[in-house]
Order: structure tokens, then sequence, then C-alpha cells
């Protein structure tokens, strides 16, 4: 490009346009590969602070104008993903179930005083699913600050870009705005940072969101008025994620709004910090002994073998029960027969599994005694609540199982941020009726295989 190193450097010193998440200099925030970048100067006095999230490809420099703007009693704590500034060699996630943890492990302590969490676009969905963690670790943020992204809940109407060959994708950054033109340009500099940017771009298109408890903080949402990615409608149903109260802003801009114009959201969020700042400090939350759902009983067993032909000689032909449907799913890797024990509110069904490929996972056949279903009055509140509790739950959130129930699994293992879990059983949730047995089953949909 014209000038060389020149234009490098003078890309360098353009301290709110996107590409000194790349490129800035020691001098704007302290490096260290560490998840937070830099500590700031009343790191140890401040009674609160304001941990931010970028957006895709963003990194600290976006927050450098924050750090003296709300005065010497809140601490901004921009955080720094791999793949970019001082981790610029390091690997960026792609699954925000893979980062969730090592992330929340890294910023556990910052959470002992009382905080709030920022995010804008990408950044707001990391924001959010880092709240739900902490705040079922006991460590409940004051409020969640959402900025540029509809609703965590809500699909995107526009096509995936992270999959676009480099040309196409460039030209879908360019849309977005934010990037300087020389960086487009220059193929060089553009493939410099283009895979921890293409990662993002995966990470948020492939998001959905993570199993986990409902939040309970304030919620304020912003957005740029012309901003293409976020409609006033989309962003008010970030609503719909907390019990808390919420609130929304429109400000004069497009997707990048907060670099071109920051003042009008500053005095925004420093407002909203400062009226918080009274109040105590955050404490583990308590646990909830109202529990806001019933087992209602055994609603299945389930029985894994490689071979489902000796399984049915058993359970059939030897013990006479019936084959009431049979399952299919590739995505489970499982073949299955659906059996009857009983009948009325003691029925209890007995499901035979072999893999449909014993080289894939999940392998059906271990254990064979696969996992035990109880009948559940409230899934959703069965699983927001027993979340809270610090129980883990399987990847995959509330999804359909066989016969179209909506299910979820309790993870058999416990973790360092769930330390509760099945104690070496899978325990699936079975939404049902009032009832176990043929009550229940009869509200069922039957998935076709």
């Amino acid at each position: 490009m014209p000038g060389g190193c020149r234009d490098v450097q003078q890309l360098r010193l353009r301290r709110h346009q996107f590409i000194p998440d790349l490129y800035s200099s020691p001098g704007i925030l302290p490096m260290t590969p560490s998840w937070i970048g830099g500590r700031s100067l009343n790191a140890d006095t401040a009674t609160t602070r304001l941990i931010c999230f970028s957006h895709a490809g963003g990194g600290t420099a976006l927050y450098a104008p924050w750090r003296t703007a709300f005065g010497p009693e809140i601490e901004v704590c921009p955080v720094l993903l791999p793949g970019r500034e001082a981790r610029m060699r390091e690997r960026a996630y792609r699954r925000m179930e893979d980062l969730i943890d090592p992330l929340v492990d890294a910023l556990m302590p910052y959470l002992d005083r009382p905080f709030s969490l920022f995010g804008h676009s990408m950044g707001s969905i990391v924001a959010f699913e880092v709240a739900r963690r902490v705040a079922g670790l006991g460590r409940v943020p004051r409020s969640l600050l959402v900025s540029g992204r509809r609703a965590p809940h809500l699909r995107s109407p526009r096509p995936p870009v992270h999959c676009l060959d480099d040309a196409a994708f460039a030209d879908a950054i360019a849309e977005l705005g934010g990037t300087p033109e020389e960086v487009l340009r220059d193929r060089g500099i553009f493939q410099t940072f283009a895979p921890s940017l293409r990662a993002d771009f995966e990470l948020n298109e492939r998001y959905t969101p993570l199993i986990g408890p409902p939040l309970a903080c304030e919620i304020v949402a912003f957005s740029g008025d012309r901003d293409p990615q976020v409609t006033e409608s989309e962003l008010l149903a970030w609503r719909e994620v907390t019990s808390g109260p919420f609130s929304h802003h429109l400000l004069d801009g497009n997707h990048f709004y907060l670099q071109a114009s920051p003042a009008p959201l500053l005095a925004l969020v420093g407002a909203h910090l400062r009226g918080m700042a009274s109040t105590q400090a955050t404490r583990p939350a308590p646990r909830d002994t109202s529990r806001p759902f019933t087992v209602l009983g055994v609603h299945h067993v389930a029985i894994g073998g490689p071979d489902k032909a000796r399984l049915t000689n058993l359970w059939v032909n030897l013990l006479g029960l019936s084959v009431a449907e049979r399952f299919r799913s590739d995505a489970d890797n499982v073949d299955e027969d659906i059996l009857i024990a009983g009948a009325g509110a003691g029925a209890v069904e007995i499901d035979l599994m072999q893999p449909l490929d014993p080289a894939r996972k999940p392998d059906v056949t271990r254990p064979a005694l696969n996992h035990i279903g109880l009948a559940v009055s409230d899934l959703d509140a069965a699983v927001a609540w027993l979340a809270a509790q610090g129980v883990r739950f399987a990847d995959g959130g509330i999804r359909r199982g066989a016969g179209g129930a909506r299910v979820a699994f309790i993870h058999p293992a416990a973790s360092a941020q769930f330390p509760l879990g099945g104690e070496g059983v899978l325990i699936e949730l079975v939404e049902a009726g009032s009832a176990v047995g043929h009550d229940a089953r009869d509200e069922r949909v039957r998935r076709p295989a």
C-alpha cells in the first residue's frame, strides 16, 4: 500500500478505529499475556469494577478512553481474548462452550468487589454467558450492559460470513464499518488479523445460549440508531433474559457509534455505575431452597448394547415387554427401541439402544446401563434452579428427545465451575404432565426418525 511502513505506523496510531485492537502500542494500555489487558492506576482503591468485552476482532484498545472516564471509584478492566494484541500468537476461540470455562476461571479473582459487565457486539454475548456462569458460582453482577447486538436467544436473519473466502470476507467486514480501508486493501495487513477475526465471527454466528440459570441482574442495552446489525425490537428482546430491571438507549450512529462518538455512551454508563455505587459489595448468592419443580417419578431407563437384537431377545422375548415405538438419531448416534413396562401411572419406558456407528461418539453402549430418565413437572424451572445451585448440565441445553419430549441431561461429573453432577450417573430430565406413565407420554409428539 502507498507509504509502506509509514502508513502502517499511522494505522497503529488511530486509537479509536478498528485496527489498533491488533496493533496498539504499550503506551495506550499495559500489554500482558493475561485475560485482563493491564491494570488501572486505581486498581487497588476503586470500589467498583467494570469488566469490558470487545467486538469481533476487537481488543483492549477500544476501552482505552474509558480508563479515566468514570473517576477514581470505578476501575475499568478490558478483557483480552486470545488472538489479538499481546496474545496475537495464541489461537482464537471458535466456540463459546470452549471459551467460557477458561475465561471465567481467569475472571474470578477480579470479582472480589461489586462489578458490572459491558460488552459490544460479540462482546455482549460473551458478557451474557459470563454473567450467567459467575452468578451460578455466587458472584452476581450488579448489572449487564450490552451494546450493538440482538438478544442471545434470537437467530440472526443474516447469512454467516465466517465461511466466505478472503475477498468476500473482507467485503463483509467493510460493510460493517470501523475498519480502515487501508487495512482491507492491503493483503498483508489483512491476513495478519483475518484468522482471529474469522474465528470471532464463527463464534458469534454459531452461538446458541449455553445452558445456565436465568439472570436476575439489571440489563441496560445500547445501540446506534442507524446500526444495520440490530433493530430496536432485537435490542428490546434483551429484557426477556432477566427477571431484573431493563432499560435501553438508542444513540446517534451506526454499529461503531461508541468509537465515532464515545462521549454520550460514557456519560450514560458512568451515571449508571455511580447510581449503583452505594449498594453493598458482592457476596455469594444464597441458595434458594424453594424448589420450583417436582420429580414425578421414573420416566425411563436406557440400556445400551452393541447388538440390539440380543437386548430385544431378553426384554421382549423372555421378559415379555412390548415395543411401543422406534427412534433413530444421527446426531445422538443411536438406534433405539422404546418398550413399556407396566401400565397407567406406573408405566415406565425401557429404552434399548445400539449405536448407528460403533466408531462414532456418543457411545451409547458405555456404560450398559446408560442413563435414567426422570419426569419433572416444569423442565425450564428445574434446569434454571438446579444450575443456580451449581449442578452441571451436559452440552446442548434443553432440546427435543425421543418422542419429541423436551429434555435436558445432568452431567455425570462435576466441574470446577459447577461443583455438582450426577455422581457418576447420567440423568435425563424429561418434561412431563402431572403423572408418570401413560398420561405423561400421551402429551409428547412423535418425532420422525
